[in-house]
């Protein structure tokens, strides 16, 4: 009985995702990359207390998942939803119901990550999840090797990163779990000098509400490589080597 209710289970997460991927590629060759493509596996797990002071067990998964993608989602597209309703329910005006959404750290909000698991699934490709309390409470995607504008040298690129809209300042509840997407970054920045054999930094292109944290970790922004409203930033070898220190001890 157990087998087939997880053998069900499954089978309803594939039509599931096919459902909502289909428009990107075929759905022969969805499913074709489904089966040939093994979940991620845990890179690293440990302990992280969270904002009302329990530990909490997590586990950083490594890997193309596209169940995992899915389940970003499902999940973040709910909670922004029901953040959304809260805030239009406590405005009077469009006006302040604008500056309120304004307000948020929902710039990456429609962002559909089940589709960027489609197109991103080649090997120069690095995806990162980071699982706690069932829940995946940041997600990045890495590209590599990029080179550096600082020296030449290979470094790698951060596509996205985005943490679960719980763990962000928001009107329903305190954040959940604080310094998520960091721990990410981190994670991955090991990943990449100890496994693929980078040197320390990386790069990106920021969302404008995120640069002050860019700045406030120590990454340098150079305006000539700006796309569109994004600046791009860099994270020079001995600043990379600190920001770090935490996941690399």
């Amino acid at each position: 009985m157990r087998l087939r209710q997880e053998k069900a289970s499954r089978l309803f997460l594939t039509n599931s995702i096919i459902s909502e991927a289909w428009c990107y590629m075929d759905i022969n060759s969805i499913k074709s990359l489904i089966a040939s493509s093994p979940p991620a596996s845990v890179f690293i797990s440990g302990v992280k207390t969270n904002t009302v002071g329990q530990s909490v067990s997590f586990q950083l998964l490594h890997g193309w998942d596209i169940s995992l993608a899915h389940k970003c989602d499902t999940e973040w597209t709910a909670k922004n939803i029901e953040i959304l309703h809260c805030v239009q329910s406590s405005t009077t005006s469009e006006a302040e119901l604008i500056q309120k959404i304004s307000d948020l750290h929902m710039e990456d909000a429609h962002w559909r990550w089940t589709a960027k698991a489609i197109h991103h699934s080649t090997e120069e490709y690095d995806w990162f999840f980071y699982l706690a309390e069932d829940a995946i409470q940041a997600a990045c995607l890495i590209y590599h090797p990029k080179d550096s504008i600082i020296d030449g040298q290979g470094i790698f690129y951060i596509e996205y990163v985005a943490v679960a809209p719980w763990n962000r300042p928001n009107p329903l509840s305190t954040a959940r779990f604080k310094g998520v997407g960091s721990d990410l970054i981190k994670y991955a920045s090991k990943y990449a000098t100890e496994t693929l054999g980078l040197r320390p930094g990386f790069s990106l292109h920021s969302l404008p509400k995120a640069a002050a944290y860019y700045n406030k970790i120590g990454m340098t922004c150079f305006p000539e490589r700006k796309k569109e409203s994004l600046d791009y930033y860099e994270m020079a070898k001995e600043a990379a080597q600190a920001f770090g220190a935490v996941a690399n001890g």
